[in-house]
């Protein structure tokens, strides 16, 4: 592939992801204003996908085959470009999926309470979501890119995904911690 063609591919990348994600929100948001979907709802389901979605691709192993070519055309280029990092960066990938979502299955079976919960659809919370959420994407997508692109051998790639593994997980927390307060001090200022 050369540059132009590799430019072209990513700008197609960012466009189906945003689009993906602000579809996704807006089709929960809508979701929400019509129906009454309480919290043990909203995990079990985000709990069964997750681990759905970490069950298809370990079957898949190392298949870049997807349903969306924009997707299997990135796959295929960053497979061959990164070599066993790629391997190591969706088999934890796939990993963290099934914790998140037996995380969020553990939760709706522990709270018993959860399930009287019924989620609001504020449009000003939803919006600064949907903000924080397309921010986070572009930024690591960026970072991402960035390092793929740039590497010259797949040495240069040599252990990328503990490196950015370990740097989501610090920024994870960090938002975690985030949100709570964004949602403490929006629960206290209705």
């Amino acid at each position: 592939m050369n540059v132009a063609e590799i430019k072209q591919m990513r700008k197609n990348q960012y466009i189906f992801l945003n689009t993906l994600l602000i579809a996704a929100l807006i089709l929960f948001y809508c979701l929400i204003r019509t129906f009454e979907i309480t919290y043990s709802h909203f995990f079990l389901f985000l709990g069964v996908l997750l681990i759905v979605q970490a069950i298809i691709g370990f079957l898949k192993r190392d298949s870049t085959k997807s349903i969306f070519p924009i997707i299997e055309k990135v796959a295929k280029y960053e497979k061959e470009k990164m070599g066993s990092e790629w391997k190591k960066q969706r088999i934890i990938g796939y990993v963290w999926n099934v914790l998140l979502g037996g995380f969020m299955l553990f939760r709706v079976y522990w709270d018993p309470y959860l399930g009287e919960d019924v989620m609001k659809a504020d449009f000003q919370f939803w919006f600064i979501l949907l903000f924080i959420f397309t921010l986070l994407l572009n930024v690591s997508m960026l970072l991402h890119i960035r390092k793929v692109d740039r590497s010259t051998s797949v040495a240069d790639l040599k252990g990328y995904t503990w490196k950015s593994n370990a740097l989501a997980v610090c920024v994870g927390v960090i938002l975690a911690f985030l949100f709570m307060v964004i949602i403490i001090f929006y629960v206290f200022t209705i």
